[in-house]
């Protein structure tokens, strides 16, 4: 499985990288800049992501920013969604929630394996 995280926060991304390991390659962006031009190379490589662990506040803009980018890309490459977690420390998770699809899932920080997995499941991965 490959996946991308995007967190603009090092020691995030760490606890991330370290929750995901045993699920396959991570890649890492910081920025919603970065996290675009990943996801664009990795389609361009005939290498998409499985799924996006996409922090929900980015320096450069907020992880629905990000993703209403790579949605375009997909439509433009004619690939099917790929899935998302957005991983935020906000605690209304309901706000974030209702810009979801059907492909997309909110998890709370403190991250961890047991979550990283619960959300991976109901997303069918």
């Amino acid at each position: 499985m490959r996946i991308l995280v995007v967190d603009d926060s090092p020691i995030q991304c760490k606890i991330a990288c370290h929750c995901l390991k045993d699920f396959g390659e991570v890649v890492i962006a910081e920025s919603v800049v970065n996290a675009v031009s990943e996801f664009m190379i990795s389609l361009k490589k005939k290498l998409p992501f499985d799924f996006i662990a996409m922090d929900y506040h980015l320096g450069d803009g907020t992880g629905f920013d990000a993703v209403k980018k790579i949605r375009n890309i997909e439509k433009a490459f004619k690939v099917k969604p790929c899935k998302i977690i957005y991983i935020t420390a906000d605690l209304d998770e309901s706000s974030i929630r209702s810009h979801c699809s059907e492909n997309e899932e909110v998890l709370i920080k403190p991250i961890s394996l047991e979550k990283v997995s619960e959300k991976l499941k109901t997303l069918g991965l």
